[in-house]
């Protein structure tokens, strides 16, 4: 049986045993895909990437237990660190390139003494995509009241950066709290306006005593990034684009 290094990471975080898992399976040449799908289920982590020799820098896959995703935030920086800490990566160098399913990907770099120390992506421009206005169903979707909708200049809207998302704006953190996706009825919403079933992306403006400008959670059942949990603890590539969403209506001012 052959032998299949891995390195498993937390991601988004300074602290061991937080953040995101993942793991990087850093020389995946030979493995088809058929079998990455059934490594990352076995895995069962949150998602798994699998590194190939280069097309730019590298060409890595990201899969979730149960499917490959065209690109997501964690995974990339996540593969990154691995690619550092294994001399992958030039020390020194302000960027890489990784190849994803969207393509060429820049990832900036920030070097420490002795290791890598901070990495962030150039993601894609989001895209705009339909307004849900039937706020009734949208609010049994989520588990939440009508008036829980935060309405005015922020639209329920698919807003996609690689991976569309139904991005659901709410008056009040407790509200966002409070959401729990009922899938029928998020499904029949969505087939009504001619869309497959789709992760969302509930979030809130309200402030607190905290620095958060904004407070969200994620829903991904349908991408399934853990076998049970249906929630996802930490969100990177999503909550930039919640950011280019507020942006783009004029609740919130450029440049936020």
């Amino acid at each position: 049986m052959s032998v299949l290094r891995y390195v498993r990471l937390d991601v988004f975080t300074n602290q061991p045993f937080t953040g995101i898992q993942l793991a990087v399976f850093p020389d995946a040449a030979g493995i088809d895909e058929r079998r990455m799908q059934r490594i990352a289920n076995e895995m069962a982590l949150p998602e798994t990437t699998f590194v190939f020799p280069p097309e730019a820098d590298a060409r890595v896959r990201i899969f979730t237990p149960f499917r490959e995703l065209p690109m997501a935030g964690s995974p990339t920086i996540g593969t990154v660190f691995a690619l550092a800490g294994a001399k992958r990566l030039r020390a020194g160098a302000d960027k890489t390139v990784l190849r994803l399913g969207i393509g060429p990907t820049t990832v900036g770099l920030e070097w420490g003494q002795n290791a890598l120390r901070f990495a962030w992506m150039r993601q894609p421009i989001p895209t705009f995509g339909p307004i849900v206005t039937d706020s009734v169903a949208v609010a049994a979707a989520i588990g939440v009241q009508p008036c829980d909708l935060a309405g005015g200049n922020l639209p329920v809207q698919v807003v996609s950066s690689g991976v569309p998302f139904l991005y659901v704006p709410l008056r009040s953190r407790a509200a966002v709290d409070a959401a729990s996706i009922e899938r029928g009825r998020l499904c029949t919403l969505l087939r009504s306006v001619d869309l497959e079933e789709l992760p969302v992306f509930v979030f809130s403006c309200q402030p607190a005593d905290d620095d958060a400008r904004v407070y969200s959670r994620m829903f991904g059942l349908c991408i399934a990034f853990w076998r049970i949990r249906p929630q996802a603890p930490r969100v990177g590539r999503w909550a930039r684009i919640s950011s280019s969403t507020m942006q783009c209506q004029p609740t919130m001012p450029r440049g936020w």
